[in-house]
């Protein structure tokens, strides 16, 4: 609004300060606020600021918006969002004030980012993270609009997976220290945080389940990804292993996969028992730990299992997550079919051989 006031005892001041709220009813209600305050002389007071407002940079906000990622975030997501922030966003725009991140800045931050060799995925990671920063500050109003940020088109990534023959190959090449764990990732979905912070009382073996209540962070734990707890019935192999595991361990402790010493195994040494098992089982495909859970969801998707009880074994936040798994099964169906109308090249050989001899006859 735009005014010309006159005060009683004649002095005149023009009152120039824009609505707070961006709507003609807003504006409307807001000038009369002021108009109020003018003629009871309390305007100076409550509605006019004379001070200029210090908007504050990235690096001065970055300590509210990591203090806000503790706070909300699981561990694993605020340490990454601190760790982006430090080595990434604060170097390059962290002397900007935040009404001073627009488009410029952010494409400016692209193009550098890929010429350091990033993938457009990792730098897509970057940008929700500024973006959320961004919100935060206009949620608590030290800015009063965040700029739209385009993201960076980057391919889906491939989900590497197991067929059920590979699976079986894998499991009879497994150590038998591994065994127990690669199963619980293979045969119950579990995440590899979710297998190494299994304990024996999230475990019935009389009843064939085991249910995951917790994820493994550093030395400690949290919940699981999903913020809430999944039961699992056992396969009847996994059950199996599970009373080989037990008899082992007997009197070590709590844990479900743990040391000689009865301490837990961490995510780093179990990080590449995966990939070595592959490579003893003659399996061409390296998969990691984590692509032995994706070749359980692609097992239930190949059998029909509906996409929301898959949702509901691996503990996906969203159905969307689990219809990947039924995108697999389709994609392998229509390769199994082709078979049918490609026969390898020994099967051509055998028909036209067969063709000579009938001809001849």
């Amino acid at each position: 609004m735009d005014l010309a006031w006159r005060y009683p005892d004649g002095r005149r001041e023009r009152v120039r300060v824009a609505s707070p709220v961006n709507t003609r009813l807003g504006a409307e209600q807001y000038e009369r606020q002021v108009i109020a305050s003018l003629i009871d002389g309390t305007y100076k007071e409550t509605t006019h600021d004379e001070r200029p407002r210090t908007i504050p940079t990235l690096t001065q906000w970055s300590e509210r918006f990591l203090q806000d990622a503790a706070t909300n975030n699981k561990p694993g997501t605020a340490d990454d969002k601190a760790s982006v922030m430090r080595h990434h966003l604060l170097p390059t725009m962290g002397r900007l004030r935040l009404d001073a991140i627009g488009a410029g800045a952010v494409e400016e931050y692209k193009a550098r980012k890929l010429a350091e060799g990033l993938k457009a995925k990792t730098v897509n990671n970057h940008l929700a993270y500024l973006s959320r920063a961004l919100s935060l500050a206009v949620d608590l109003g030290e800015l009063s609009a965040s700029p739209r940020i385009r993201l960076l088109k980057a391919p889906k990534p491939a989900i590497g997976f197991l067929e059920p023959d590979e699976a079986i190959r894998l499991l009879g090449a497994a150590k038998p220290e591994q065994r127990c764990f690669i199963m619980l990732c293979l045969r119950a979905g579990l995440r590899v945080s979710e297998a190494v912070a299994l304990r024996w009382d999230d475990v019935d073996l009389d009843r064939s389940q085991l249910v995951v209540r917790r994820s493994a962070w550093k030395d400690g734990e949290t919940s699981p990804k999903s913020g809430r707890s999944r039961t699992i019935p056992l396969a009847p192999d996994l059950l199996a292993s599970l009373k080989e595991q037990r008899m082992a361990t007997f009197m070590r402790g709590p844990w479900v996969l743990c040391r000689a010493n009865g301490t837990r195994l961490s995510r780093s040494v179990v990080r590449d028992w995966a990939a070595e098992t592959c490579r003893r089982a003659g399996l061409s495909k390296r998969i990691t730990t984590h692509g032995l859970r994706h070749s359980f969801g692609s097992h239930l998707g190949s059998r029909g299992v509906h996409p929301r009880v898959i949702q509901e074994l691996m503990g996906h936040s969203t159905v969307a997550m689990a219809m990947r798994y039924v995108h697999l099964a389709e994609l392998a169906t229509r390769e199994a079919v082709q078979l049918l109308v490609a026969p390898s090249a020994e099967a051509q050989g055998r028909h036209n051989e067969a063709a000579e001899t009938a001809a001849a006859a």
